[in-house]
C-alpha cells in the first residue's frame, strides 16, 4: 500500500493512540491533534492525504472542520473521514459537511477493518460521490454499534441549544486565545462571513485598524472580570455601530464568550430625534428672522415711495432713492424666499424619520429664482439624483436637446417652476414636447402651479410639487413620474 500522510483529530487520548498504532504499523506517516483548532496547524503545514476526524470536539467540531478544509484549494484531494460514537443516533449524511466516509466508533477490532478500508478507498483514482452507508452500523453484524436513547436525547438537546443561539438577535462568539472557535448565525451576518470562514480567525483582525486597540484591550481583559464597549461609545464595522460585551473568563483559562449587539438603528433613531428637534428650533428661528427682515425691508420700501412722491424727479436725489427702492424690492423677494425655505424645512421635519424613495436618474430643474433653485437642487442631489439647472427657456431647451442627442445620460425628468414670472412656461412645454414627445414634466410653485393641468406625466403622479421642495413629497412624486425606472 502506498505510504500516506494521515492526520488524526480526536479529543480522546485512547482513540488517538489506537488509530496511531494501527496506521503507523501499516507504514504511514501519522500526526495527531486533540481538537479542530489544533488540527489546523497540521493541515497548513503537512497537507495530509487523509484525515480521521472525531465529530464532537471542543472548540471547532468535526463537521465544521471538514467544511473549512474543503474550502482550502491545497486540500481539495484530501480524503476526510468522520469518526464518532454518536453516528448511530445522528441520522447523519457525511457528504453534507464535505466528508468522504463515516465510521461509527465501536470495538477496536471492528473499527480496524473500517479504518484500513477507508485508507484503501482514499488511494483509488476515482472516489464515489453517491451517499455511502456509515461503516460499523450494519445491524446484521453482532459487533455493530446500535442506537442509544440517552445519546439521542443529548443530541436533541444540543440541536435545540444551537437553534436557540442561532435565533438570537445578538452575535455570540467563543474565543480561545482571541481565536474564534464558535459563532452563531447572527454573528455571521454582522461580519458578512460564513461560519466556516469565521472559524480560526483572529477576532481582533476582523475590525478596522483604527478600532483594533479597543478590541484588543477588550479581548485581553483581566481574568475574572467582565468588560464591554458600551452603546454610547460603539465601534464601527462595515457601516454598523456595535456594542460588545465579554463575559468574565475563568482565571488561567483562555476561553471567553463575546456578545455583539448591532445598535445602528437605535443610534440612528436617537440621532434623528435630536436632529428633528434642532431642525424645528432652527426653522422657527429662520422664519422669525425672515419675517423680521421682510418687515424692515417693506418699511424701507414705503419710505422710499413717500420720498419719491415728494422730491423733484429731475434732481440727483431722486435717482439715488430710486436705486435704494429697487434694491429693497429685490431684498424683499429674497426675504420671502428665505421664509418659504424655512417653512418647507419645518414641514419636512414634521414627517419624522420616514423612509425616502431615492433614485439615480438625471433631472433638469428650470427656475429663474436663484436661491430657491439652489436649495431645490441640493435636495434633489441628496436623494441620489444627478441635477442639472437652467434659468431660461432657451438654456433649458438647449440642455435637453443636447442630452437627447446622446446615446447615454439623457434627462429623465424635468421640474419647472411654474409661478408667475418672465418665463414662458407654455412655450417651454411645447418646445420640450417637440424635442421629445415622451418628455416627463413636474411643475413646482407656491401657491400650487396654476398651469399644472396642461401637463401630467405618466403613472399616478399629480404632476405638482410645492416649492421649496418638501423632500418627502418630491421624492414620492419623482418616483411616480418615473414608473419604469428602478429606485435605489
Amino acid at each position: 500500500m502506498e505510504k500516506k500522510k494521515i492526520l488524526i483529530v480526536d479529543d480522546n487520548r485512547a482513540m488517538r493512540a489506537f488509530l496511531s498504532r494501527l496506521l503507523e504499523k501499516e507504514g504511514h506517516d501519522v500526526w495527531m491533534a486533540h481538537d479542530g483548532y489544533h488540527a489546523l496547524k497540521y493541515v497548513f503545514r503537512e497537507q495530509p492525504d487523509i484525515m480521521f476526524i472525531d465529530f464532537f470536539m471542543p472548540k471547532i467540531d468535526g463537521g465544521l472542520l471538514c467544511q473549512m478544509v474543503r474550502k482550502m484549494p491545497q486540500m481539495k484531494n484530501s480524503y476526510l473521514v468522520i469518526i464518532s460514537a454518536a453516528l448511530a443516533e445522528m441520522d447523519f449524511d457525511c457528504q453534507k459537511v464535505g466528508a468522504d466516509a463515516c465510521i461509527a466508533k465501536g470495538p477496536f477490532g471492528q473499527m480496524s477493518k473500517h479504518v484500513l478500508e477507508s485508507v484503501r478507498e482514499a488511494g483509488t483514482s476515482g472516489r464515489e460521490s453517491c451517499p455511502k452507508p456509515i461503516l460499523g452500523l450494519d445491524p446484521c453484524q453482532e459487533a455493530s454499534v446500535h442506537p442509544r436513547q440517552m445519546t439521542k436525547e443529548l443530541l436533541s438537546m444540543k440541536r435545540h441549544l444551537e437553534s436557540v443561539l442561532d435565533s438570537l438577535r445578538t452575535g455570540v462568539l467563543e474565543l480561545n486565545a482571541n481565536i474564534i472557535v464558535y459563532a452563531n448565525a447572527y454573528a455571521e451576518s454582522i461580519f458578512g462571513m460564513k461560519k466556516e470562514d469565521l472559524m480560526a480567525r483572529d477576532f481582533v483582525e476582523l475590525f478596522d485598524p483604527r478600532e483594533r486597540n479597543r478590541i484588543r484591550a477588550l479581548a485581553n481583559g483581566e481574568a475574572g472580570k467582565s468588560s464591554a464597549i458600551p452603546t454610547d461609545d460603539p465601534v464601527s464595522l462595515h457601516g454598523r455601530q456595535l456594542s460588545i460585551e465579554m463575559n468574565a473568563r475563568k482565571a488561567g483559562g483562555a476561553s471567553a464568550i463575546i456578545q455583539i449587539t448591532d445598535i445602528t438603528d437605535q443610534n440612528e433613531r436617537v440621532f434623528e430625534r435630536y436632529r428633528t428637534q434642532n431642525a424645528f428650533v432652527l426653522s422657527d428661528l429662520a422664519q422669525r428672522t425672515a419675517r423680521l427682515l421682510e418687515v424692515q425691508i417693506a418699511g424701507i420700501g414705503r419710505s422710499c415711495q413717500k420720498l419719491l412722491e415728494t422730491i423733484d424727479r429731475k434732481g440727483p436725489t431722486f435717482k439715488q432713492i430710486e436705486v435704494i427702492d429697487q434694491h429693497s424690492r429685490e431684498m424683499g423677494t429674497i426675504g420671502n424666499q428665505l421664509s418659504r425655505i424655512a417653512h418647507a424645512e419645518t414641514l419636512t421635519r414634521a414627517h419624522g424619520p420616514l423612509p425616502l424613495e431615492k433614485g439615480t436618474e438625471t433631472i433638469l430643474l428650470i427656475d429663474c429664482k436663484k436661491l430657491l433653485c439652489h436649495v431645490n437642487r441640493r435636495m434633489i442631489e441628496e436623494l441620489g439624483y444627478k441635477a442639472l439647472v437652467a434659468k431660461t427657456v432657451k438654456s433649458a431647451l438647449l440642455k435637453y436637446e443636447s442630452r437627447a442627442k446622446k446615446k447615454y445620460n439623457n434627462i429623465d425628468l424635468v421640474i419647472v417652476n411654474n409661478e408667475p414670472s418672465e418665463m414662458d412656461t407654455d412655450g417651454l412645454v411645447q418646445g420640450l414636447k417637440q424635442i421629445d414627445p415622451e418628455v416627463k414634466i413636474l411643475f413646482s410653485g407656491n401657491p400650487p402651479p396654476f398651469k399644472a393641468s396642461i401637463w401630467r406625466p405618466p403613472g399616478q403622479s399629480s404632476g405638482v410639487v410645492a416649492s421649496p421642495f418638501d423632500v418627502y413629497q418630491v421624492a414620492a412624486e419623482i418616483r411616480k413620474a418615473l414608473p419604469g425606472s428602478k429606485p435605489q
